[in-house]
């Protein structure tokens, strides 16, 4: 039966990538650790999974490859890793069963498989190719100590989670996922509340580092949850920046009234704005980009849920002739 199931999706994703196409959606699943399920993790898990396995799903959208944020529990990971998709990425930084936490000599037991306990960085990779390769970066700066009890960004591990794929007739394209510090205020004016913004220029820095050295030789797709965007209130020096910063990369076209986190969604009461973005190194030329689990469904006490408090974002990277594309330097 296995070999059955894997023979269809070979032949599926060989389909899916005519013409040299691969989509690949971001969606920050918000699956806060919720032992009493006040935001309904158990079900919206239930029903995000259904959608990842299910391709005949009205909701499912073919996706190649998907980045996850926010799985911050082994639960809700370990339910992901059954929902279709062969390969995933689930990895934690360091050897040896130790994991070194970035601000000092904390000491983090990991599983014998060095996969992600409780609320480390919340990243996964869901692909339907093959993962020859793996990398993990773990941001040297995340979240203020004093503001431990205000926001928690100080207790996860935010990072940046890097996979080579080997997809149909190429040598291989690396996918990268991430999730910056989130801003903390709800208006432009950033006055009197903590917006993260210096934490979210150094790290988007550091994926550029990665990211422009990987594009030298590979194709790149980079996407996550920036908590920056074209909107008033997730405007930032960073979005402002982030043409120059992740110079070589490009995005697809999408309407600057869209919004990936709004107050239309059962789970906000503001608009945040675009949050959610997709790159592409200079290899791709990028289509058809627009929302994705932005449907609703059902539960028994609810007649109109959304699958979380982000709505999710895709596009379709179409590789242009390798041959044509002349080597690129970046400063590093």
């Amino acid at each position: 039966m296995k070999n059955i199931i894997a023979l269809i999706l070979t032949i599926w994703t060989s389909i899916a990538l005519a013409g040299n196409t691969i989509r690949v959606a971001s969606f920050n699943i918000y699956m806060k650790p919720d032992p009493l399920n006040s935001s309904y993790s158990n079900q919206r898990a239930v029903e995000i999974c259904e959608v990842l396995k299910n391709s005949s799903h009205p909701h499912n959208k073919n996706w190649d490859v998907v980045l996850i944020q926010e799985a911050w529990t082994m639960s809700v990971r370990g339910l992901l890793k059954k929902c279709g998709y062969p390969h995933v990425l689930d990895m934690i930084r360091g050897k040896s069963g130790i994991h070194r936490h970035r601000r000092g000599g904390i000491k983090i037991p990991i599983n014998r498989k060095g996969e992600e306990l409780n609320v480390d960085s919340g990243l996964m990779i869901l692909s339907k190719h093959p993962i020859v390769a793996k990398k993990r970066h773990n941001f040297s700066v995340n979240g203020r100590l004093l503001n431990i009890f205000k926001d928690g960004e100080v207790l996860a591990s935010k990072s940046l989670y890097m996979a080579k794929i080997k997809v149909p007739g190429q040598k291989g394209i690396w996918i990268a996922n991430t999730h910056l510090a989130a801003n903390y205020c709800l208006t432009a004016d950033r006055s009197d509340c903590e917006s993260y913004e210096d934490h979210r220029k150094i790290q988007i820095d550091e994926i550029a580092r990665y990211t422009k050295f990987l594009a030298l030789e590979h194709p790149v797709i980079l996407g996550g949850d920036l908590n920056t965007g074209p909107q008033p209130v997730a405007i930032d020096k960073l979005w402002r920046q982030l043409g120059s910063i992740l110079g070589g990369f490009s995005q697809g076209h999408y309407d600057q009234s869209i919004v990936t986190s709004a107050e239309a969604n059962f789970f906000n009461q503001h608009d945040h704005g675009k949050l959610d973005h997709l790159f592409g190194s200079r290899h791709f030329e990028i289509k058809a980009a627009g929302l994705c689990f932005e449907q609703t469904f059902k539960t028994a006490d609810q007649p109109r849920m959304n699958y979380s408090d982000h709505y999710g974002w895709q596009a379709d990277f179409s590789l242009k002739d390798l041959s044509k594309i002349k080597t690129e330097k970046f400063s590093k």
